[in-house]
């Protein structure tokens, strides 16, 4: 039987667990006059964030190797990296995203952000498309 290889979201987790508080990379955006503090970000969501940052440089770093590539097969290899990377970029994202809804309650259509401080915050969208239109339009 062929050995079991590490699977991404085991791999996630322990990256996750193993990101220290000396470690962690705190938002750098300015609250905006129309934003509402709804919180503190808690431990797991610092940590998400931290990922999500160190994902994004990870991208742009491989972005900058298909550029250096010397041939065809490195520039290749470097492309089905940055392809990689951006993916786990952009689900990590999106995990931080649901945990920050869940967490405090921000199911409502209200645009949600993660400020310097680490503050969350709020912004209702008096212009956002009702839920049953998106879900109508998926279902189509």
């Amino acid at each position: 039987m062929p050995e079991a290889k590490t699977r991404w979201f085991d791999m996630l987790r322990l990256e996750l667990d193993v990101i220290g508080d000396d470690e962690l990379i705190e938002p750098d955006g300015e609250m905006r006059p129309d934003e509402k503090v709804v919180g503190i970000a808690s431990g797991d969501i610092k940590k998400l964030h931290t990922r999500v940052s160190q994902l994004k440089a990870e991208a742009l770093r491989a972005a900058a190797d298909v550029e250096a590539a010397r041939n065809e097969r490195e520039r290749m290899a470097a492309i089905v990296r940055v392809r990689e990377i951006y993916e786990k970029y952009q689900l990590v994202l999106k995990v931080m995203w649901v945990c920050i809804r869940d967490e405090y309650r921000l199911w409502g259509g209200d645009s949600i952000g993660i400020r310097f401080g680490w503050k969350i915050v709020k912004k209702s969208d008096a212009g956002h498309i009702d839920i049953l239109t998106q879900l109508r339009n998926l279902l189509d």
